[in-house]
């Protein structure tokens, strides 16, 4: 799917009873993923990721991907796996991954993420990673290189507030307890 630019095509699609979205995106050349945009024409399952487990490898290798606003009310309240889920994009802020929008408890809820492995690995085009500090990552065993050539400016003095840590040198989260 490496020349796949345009999804446009897909805004309609119902994904209510999806569980898996792993790989779905892989090295396509999208721009942006307004098409994923949860509930249009006020059809709750048009986008709803509400029963999705697995985010593994979503947008991986999508390098042209700069916009991920589209994201910004989904439901990953089941979500346990989101490894390698942006990598080697070219995002510049998580803005759209903000938990908690609209007071909904389910938009981008990581309680249930034990694996966020490489999670943005490369994405170097990164100035802001602020907008994730809320995320609960609690249960969250495997941050393994989650920053990696990210750049330093971006992700120093950057912790989450549930569970402080720092960034090693490799990019990998380090919870302080």
């Amino acid at each position: 799917a490496s020349s796949l630019a345009d999804i446009t095509g897909l805004s309609n699609w119902d994904t209510a009873k999806n569980r898996f979205l792993g790989y779905t995106f892989y090295k396509t050349a999208i721009t942006n993923v307004d098409a994923l945009a949860t509930g249009k024409n006020n059809n709750p399952n048009i986008w709803n990721t509400g029963n999705v487990v697995s985010l593994y490898c979503t947008f991986n290798f999508s390098s042209s991907l700069t916009d991920i606003t589209g994201l910004s009310n989904w439901d990953t309240a089941k979500v346990w796996e989101m490894t390698w889920f942006l990598a080697r994009t070219s995002i510049t802020n998580l803005d759209a991954l903000e938990s908690n929008k609209n007071n909904n408890p389910n938009i981008w809820n990581t309680g249930n993420v034990t694996d966020m492995r490489y999670i943005f690995y490369e994405c170097v085009s990164l100035t802001d990673i602020t907008k994730i500090s809320n995320w609960d990552v609690s249960n969250s065993n495997d941050f393994y290189r989650m920053f990696q050539n990210v750049p330093s400016t971006t992700t120093s003095g950057f912790s989450f507030t549930n569970r402080a840590g720092t960034i090693s040198s490799d990019g990998t989260y380090v919870p302080s307890s």
